[in-house]
Formats: C-alpha cells, structure tokens, sequence
C-alpha cells in the first residue's frame, strides 16, 4: 500500500504542479485584464456580470445533479455513462436558457436593473450554460487521472479568449456587454479545447435509467453543490438587493482581489487532492500525509499576501486601479482575512469526498449557510458592505473551529503534525509584519516603484526566513515545497 500510495503522491504533485502553473498564469491575465478593463468600466458594469453569473450559477447547479464527481470517485470503467450524461446536460441547459430569457424581467427588477442593456445580457445568460454543455465529457478523465496538463491547457485556452475579446470590446464599447462577450469566448475556447484534447466525441442517448447507478453518491454530492452555490450567492445576493449594482461591483471585486491565493490554492487542493485520497482513502497514513502537506502549502503561501493587503490595501488598490475603486479597501480588507479561515477550512473538503464522508460534508456546507445567512442578516443593512465582509469572516472563523475538532474527534488528526508549519510560517509572518508597520510609518511618501520595490522585498524576506526556518527544523513547509520541486525536476 505504501508503494501505490508513493505512486499517488508522484502523480498528484505532478498535477498539482500543473495545476499551480495553470492558475498562475491564469491570474496573471485575469489580474491584467481586470487592471485594463476597471479604467474602461464602471463598477456597475461589474455589478451587473457579477449578477449574470450568479443567475447562471444558481439555476445551473440546482438543476445539476452530482453526476460528474461520483464517476470521477467511481471505480472502473466509466464510458457507459458519458453518452446519457452529456444528453441529460444538453436537454437541461436549453430548458434552462428558456426559463432565463422569460424571467429576465423579474429577475431584473428583484436586483434593481433598469437599464436596457443590463436587461438584455441578463436574457442571453443562458448561453453560457448551454455552450458549457456541449462540451466534451471525456474532459473527465483529464480528473480521474489526473492529467492536469490537459486542464491547464483547457482553462488557460478559456482565460486568453476572455481577456482579448473583453478588452477588445470595451475599446470598442465601454459596456457591460464587453464582459459578457469575454464570458461568452472563455466558454467557447474552453469547450473547443476539449475536443481537441481528448478523442471522446459525445452523441445522443436517451437510456436516462443508467444514471441511477450513480446512486446515492451522486444525490449527495448535488445536494453539497446546492448548498456550495447558495453559500457562494449569499453575499452577492444581500449586496446586490440591499445595496444595489454600484455597491455589488465593488463588493465582488473587493471578494475577487481577497481570495486570490485562497481560491488559488484550494482549486489546485479540490481538483487535485479529490481524485488523489479517493485512490489512497482505504490508507490512513497516505490520507493524513496528504492533508499536512496540504496545509503546509496553503499556510504558507496565503501569510505574505494577506500582510500586504491589510498594510498596504489603499495603496495598491490607487496604484493598480484608480481613485475610483477605494471604497472597496475597507471590505478587502476583512475580507482577506475571512479567506485566510477560508481556504484553511477548504483543505479538508477534498478528504472528506475522497475517502467517501460525503454526509459530514454536506452537513458542514448546511451550517455554513445557517451561519453566513444569520451574519448578513444582522450586518449588512448595518454596516453594508462592511457587514458583510465581517459576516464572511465571522462564518469561516467559527467553522474552522469546527473542522478542527471534527478532525481531531472523527479523523484522529494529531496537532502536533501541524505544529511546523504553524511555527516557520508564524515566525516569517511576524518579522515580515513588523518590516510592513516600517513601510506604512515611514514609506508613506515613495513613489510607485520604491513602493512596489519595497513590497518585493518584503515577499523575498518572507521567502528567506520560511526555508531558514524550515532548514533547521527539518520539516514544514519549506521541506514540502522542496519535495514537491525535487519531484517536478525528477519528472
């Protein structure tokens, strides 16, 4: 078992490494993009896309039934399902993209949307669902093997069309529309990618009986999707309805900014560590290595952002985005650190789908949205947008509190495996804190590039004291990351 589990660990770091690469350079173009776009748009344009793909999302997932994760996490052969699932999406997205177009008026006024325009893309919201389900279901493969080149040419084939068509367009027409045409090219590459990937090619089948062999698992995991998107609207859905579309783009681009290394890690975490335990879920010990070398990684490397964003947010946001985008400052802010708990509570959410908890998970997701639904409710019509960063924070502190006792009654999970990483990366974070209070007392008058020159020297401090740390430890997050680069160059 130990030598399948080696196996495991090897092509899991090699897709992570991919994985690690692929949003990375995703980042990078979104982050460009939005830099360009955030000087030729409003905030009420980002507002208004920022309702589109919640409609999309919602409708989507509550209609979507676990099918896909529970032949990722299925032994054995998979092909007789992929024909009657690819049919069941396609039928589903068109009655989808109808129910959209004749709801848009409705929808429109629940969100204040007076505006035309706003109404019209909120009508062709369905296409995105539609083009998503022609793709290629042998995609999932790229998952069940773990084949993350192929995802990150898929994804990153996606992020390219967006950004060239969404800039293209706004100088064109500096429109909201210039986002959802970026949104509708991101599907479109994305889907042709995964035909030019993978020889699968989908038909027409109507043996809708197969599906229930998926089961239970499926079922569930549909119900975790459902309450996954309301706990990812919540917040959207408060701000948009309370505060209006202005209020919403800043907001969900204040989210978009915090969570960038959270989302980053935990995507690569989900996509990755699912199929990973799944293979190794009767093995205790490669299950367990595998969430501590998690949380050394995403311990790690979410510190030094979220010091920078809370000592230098003002700054950041007037050199990268303009004046006109400050008022998000305040929510970032809280909002970094709710990511932090967040993408901490995140780890454990591949182990539990993987070794098969799929009940716990959804039990965790139902408490989430008790807990994010009662803090919106008392904070934001207080506090607004504030409120409801600091209801998102206080969501995820409580339930990190709660996945660590659960771990610790229910997994065995032993503190004192974590203790490394708790110790370099507190010890790099503390100095590298004190050199930011240095920055912020003294720094205030530097130009862009001495304040930009700073902030990279205090991300290369950071990176100093961690493998000190971690060289004279032995262990942590510095020896993780030079397993993981130690088994990329062998590959």
């Amino acid at each position: 078992m130990a030598s399948v589990g080696q196996g495991v660990l090897c092509r899991a770091i090699h897709a992570g490494t991919w994985s690690a690469l692929g949003l990375v350079v995703q980042k990078v173009i979104s982050l460009g993009s939005f830099f360009i776009l955030a000087r030729l748009l409003t905030p009420e344009d980002y507002g208004v896309i920022a309702i589109v793909l919640m409609v999309a999302g919602v409708l989507d997932t509550l209609s979507t039934p676990g099918f896909e994760r529970a032949l990722i996490q299925r032994q054995g052969s998979v092909e007789p399902y992929l024909h009657v699932f690819w049919t069941f999406n396609l039928v589903r997205s068109i009655l989808l993209a109808a129910l959209i177009y004749f709801a848009a008026p409705l929808i429109g006024s629940f969100f204040h949307l007076t505006d035309l325009l706003a109404l019209s893309v909120l009508r062709c919201t369905g296409l995105l669902i539609v083009i998503q389900a022609l793709g290629n279901l042998g995609n999932l493969f790229f998952f069940k093997e773990l084949l993350f080149r192929n995802v990150f040419i898929r994804d990153t084939s996606g992020q390219v069309a967006f950004s060239v068509v969404a800039i293209g367009y706004a100088l064109y027409s500096p429109t909201v529309f210039a986002l959802f045409a970026g949104f509708l090219a991101q599907n479109i590459a994305s889907v042709l990618a995964q035909y030019l990937l993978h020889a699968h090619r989908p038909r027409i089948s109507l043996a809708f009986s197969r599906l229930k062999d998926l089961g239970r698992y499926g079922v569930l995991v549909m119900a975790q999707n459902i309450f996954n998107q309301v706990n990812s609207i919540l917040e959207t859905s408060v701000v948009g309805k309370l505060l209006g579309p202005a209020s919403l783009g800043f907001y969900s681009r204040a989210v978009s900014i915090a969570s960038l290394p959270s989302s980053a890690i935990t995507s690569i975490v989900t996509k990755v560590g699912f199929p990973a335990y799944a293979k190794v879920q009767d093995a205790y010990e490669n299950v367990m290595d595998g969430l501590v070398k998690s949380f050394d990684i995403a311990l790690a490397l979410m510190a030094p952002f979220t010091l920078i964003v809370l000592f230098e947010g003002n700054r950041l946001v007037e050199v990268f985005l303009g004046p006109q985008w400050l008022h998000m400052v305040g929510p970032m802010k809280v909002l970094v650190i709710s990511f932090y708990f967040k993408g901490l509570c995140t780890l454990i959410h591949p182990l539990m789908e993987g070794v098969g908890k799929v009940e716990t998970r959804f039990s965790f997701s139902v408490l989430q949205s008790l807990l994010l639904f009662g803090f919106l409710f008392v904070l934001v019509p207080k506090l607004g947008a504030f409120g409801a960063a600091l209801a998102a924070l206080g969501t995820y502190a409580t339930l990190c509190v709660m996945f660590v006792l659960w771990g610790l009654i229910r997994l065995r999970i032993r503190l004192f495996r974590f203790l490394p990483a708790l110790v370099s990366v507190g010890g790099a974070t503390a100095l590298c804190a004190l050199v930011l209070m240095l920055f912020h007392l003294f720094g205030e008058n530097l130009n862009t590039s001495l304040f930009l020159m700073s902030l990279t020297f205090v991300g290369v401090l950071y990176i100093a004291v961690l493998f000190l740390i971690g060289r004279a430890r032995k262990t942590g997050p510095a020896q993780t990351l030079l397993t993981i680069l130690r088994s990329v160059r062998s590959q």
